[in-house]
């Protein structure tokens, strides 16, 4: 436990050996966020007797995935099954979360200290001077803490944050728009700890860079202007055009089908392969008064309308049974190859799959090779999708929290089995006129005159080509 003493950077060590009473630590990936505020937390509960404080995070599940593994790998201490973490001295650091914030316990709890983890994810400063008000427990520091408090100058209670920058938010406003003695803000960003990291990692960076710009920008150099939303659909407005579309002779359609799950939506979007051009968009709710029967008569019938159109089809969960009944119905249903080479009908979601059909979606909206009509849902759902980050740095592509992605999800279908077909040019056949008809009938006349005539010196006589030149 003592041995937690890790060589810190300049940058570090100003967030560690503060003199603030709230300092922040705003930086990029990999610059030691995590260990500098566990290593500040240490010294607090090691060094002060029977101090007690809290590290808090919004989410259960990042607390205890993340946050609490890190604290026991720092620090070689073991989280008990009440999540707290005892010191010899008797300290205490308790790890909680946002629901635990608000009971009545913990309101009448007096800290020495507390560190809120990921403090962008926290939408206001509540949560921050609801345990800023509880900074009051009465504590005798060591004799160890008062030569790092004669030297540093280190308060006796302290509250910090560390977190990634999240635009003109309240961590902003506190610590950068005006900092004051008692809000120290300290920065960083990926490149400034490059040495310790791993050359994988960095290589990774410089793709990111290219193929996420935003999130390179946020996460990496951490620019406080990088768009935060993460929206991920651009040009929406440019790719509105036309209106819905009857089925036409030699046309070729795809469906595209997202089913419902709990109470969300069944989306049928159709494209035509041809034009690229949406001709068709229903939305039916999953309840009671939308049995999975009429969804699937829905889907036959639609697809029988469209020529017989392919169905490309999420076949997850409850989507299984439904593929089967709908080929058994004679609806064509399009086969997603697996990596293996393996052939399989519908598309069974992961968070690869999904990833690669939002990313096709979004060259082909950027692009302008797909076209739709104004459909207001559709549009509300391509403007919310979010692009997040999870806790283990993995990109998450999600409808905002209280609403839909079914139509996303649908179009993006729709895309996906087109994609073979996507950059092809449709070029709309010119009108038949009056000279064409009559040289087609010149050069039907002249292959039977050729065919029975002369079958063996087809050659010599004339040709439409000949025939024009006359």
């Amino acid at each position: 436990m003592d041995n937690f003493a890790p060589t810190l950077k300049e940058f570090q060590a100003d967030f560690v050996y503060s003199s603030a009473r709230h300092p922040a630590m705003i930086a990029g990936w990999g610059t030691g966020k995590t260990m500098c505020a566990i290593m500040r937390a240490h010294i607090y509960s090691r060094l002060i007797p029977n101090n007690l404080g809290i590290i808090f995070r919004k989410e259960f599940t990042d607390l205890r995935d993340s946050t609490l593994k890190d604290f026991e790998l720092y620090t070689s201490m073991t989280v008990d099954s009440q999540r707290n973490a005892n010191y010899e001295n008797g300290s205490i650091i308790m790890f909680r979360h946002i629901k635990e914030l608000n009971s009545a316990i913990l309101q009448n709890t007096n800290l020495g200290w507390f560190y809120i983890e990921q403090a962008e994810e926290l939408p206001t400063d509540r949560e921050f001077f609801l345990l800023f008000g509880r900074l009051r427990r009465h504590v005798k520091p060591s004799a160890e803490f008062a030569v790092l408090r004669e030297r540093m100058d280190m308060p006796t209670h302290t509250g910090f944050i560390i977190g990634n920058v999240a635009g003109d938010n309240w961590i902003k406003k506190l610590w950068k728009d005006k900092p004051t003695n008692r809000y120290k803000l300290v920065e960083a960003n990926t490149w400034d700890n490059a040495d310790v990291l791993p050359k994988e990692f960095l290589e990774g960076l410089k793709d990111l860079e290219q193929k996420k710009p935003e999130i390179y920008n946020r996460y990496v150099l951490n620019d406080w202007s990088a768009e935060v939303g993460g929206r991920v659909f651009r040009n929406l407005e440019n790719c509105v055009a036309g209106t819905f579309e009857e089925p036409k002779a030699g046309f070729d359609y795809i469906l595209g089908v997202d089913l419902a799950k709990s109470m969300d939506y069944t989306v049928i979007t159709v494209l035509c392969r041809q034009t690229k051009h949406l001709v068709y968009f229903k939305r039916l709710e999953s309840d009671n008064r939308t049995s999975w029967y009429e969804q699937k008569e829905n889907i036959r019938l639609i697809s029988l309308k469209y020529n017989n159109a392919i169905c490309a089809i999420d076949a997850s969960g409850p989507g299984d049974p439904i593929v089967e009944d709908l080929q058994r119905a004679g609806v064509g249903i399009w086969h997603h190859q697996k990596q293996s080479g393996e052939s399989v009908p519908g598309v069974k979601f992961t968070n690869t799959i999904k990833e690669d059909i939002i990313e096709k979606l979004k060259v082909a909206l950027e692009q302008r090779l797909i076209t739709f009509p104004k459909i207001d849902v559709l549009m509300e759902e391509l403007t919310d999708f979010e692009c997040q980050m999870t806790a283990t740095r993995k990109i998450r592509y999600q409808a905002p929290d209280g609403k839909h992605d079914d139509c996303v999800i649908s179009l993006g279908l729709a895309v996906w089995a087109l994609l073979s077909s996507m950059y092809d040019v449709y070029v709309k056949p010119k009108p038949v006129t009056e000279a064409d008809l009559f040289w087609k009938r010149v050069r039907n006349d002249t292959q039977r005159y050729n065919k029975v005539m002369a079958p063996d010196y087809a050659t010599n006589f004339i040709n439409e080509e000949d025939a024009r030149s006359v």
